[in-house]
């Protein structure tokens, strides 16, 4: 379980993908409040910062496993190899299994987006410029895939039909219908969804 917790917590915690987390060595981020990495999906040299909680956790799960050296990758199985991006995934589907966990697609990116949205959430007061820091941090080109990537657009979008409520609709529809019989127009307003109460007027065409 620490294994596995120390590789989970380094995503949640710092945003890095898992193929840079896969890469670490236990004499990077052991003993320090800050450690350097090459991307390896940009080749850029990124400076991450670890709060005191992560390092009291890296610590505690270095003693616990009890690895062969500080040289050691922190992410290795019983038989001594490095983990696989697949395997973890696979780890992770059987925790949400075992933990009924309501998450769609869960997987390793899961978590470096669970990073960007804690980020967000706790900086609610100023969330435009928190997004201009996870775009520089995710190296996204711009602040709006920041927001497609975390689930933000799709929530402002369904958020379109919450305004959409009963009581906005009992003042803004009007339905006009067009009668070819004698040239009028009927216009029915919906004063209530819930009766389908509805008032009606009659106008000629040269009334409108």
């Amino acid at each position: 379980i620490p294994l596995r917790l120390v590789g989970s917590e380094m995503c949640k915690e710092t945003g890095l993908r898992i193929s840079d987390i896969l890469s670490l060595r236990w004499k990077q981020i052991l003993g320090t409040d800050e450690f350097t990495v090459i991307e390896q999906k940009t080749g850029k040299v990124r400076t991450i910062r670890l709060n005191p909680q992560l390092q009291h956790h890296i610590k505690e799960c270095y003693e616990h496993i009890n690895p062969v050296g500080i040289n050691a990758p922190i992410l290795i199985s019983q038989k001594g190899t490095i983990f696989t991006i697949q395997r973890i995934n696979i780890i992770l589907k059987e925790v949400k299994k075992k933990y009924r966990l309501k998450i769609k697609n869960f997987s390793c990116h899961s978590l470096r987006k669970t990073f960007g949205r804690q980020v967000y959430n706790m900086n609610s007061d100023n969330a435009e410029l928190a997004l201009v820091k996870l775009m520089e941090l995710f190296n996204h080109s711009s602040v709006a895939i920041t927001k497609r990537y975390l689930g933000l657009r799709q929530e402002e979008i369904l958020q379109t039909y919450d305004c959409l409520a009963s009581n906005n609709w009992d003042r803004i529809i009007k339905i006009h219908l067009y009668s070819g019989l004698n040239g009028s127009v009927q216009i029915y307003k919906i004063l209530s969804l819930d009766t389908f109460k509805v008032q009606s007027w009659q106008f000629g065409i040269s009334a409108l």
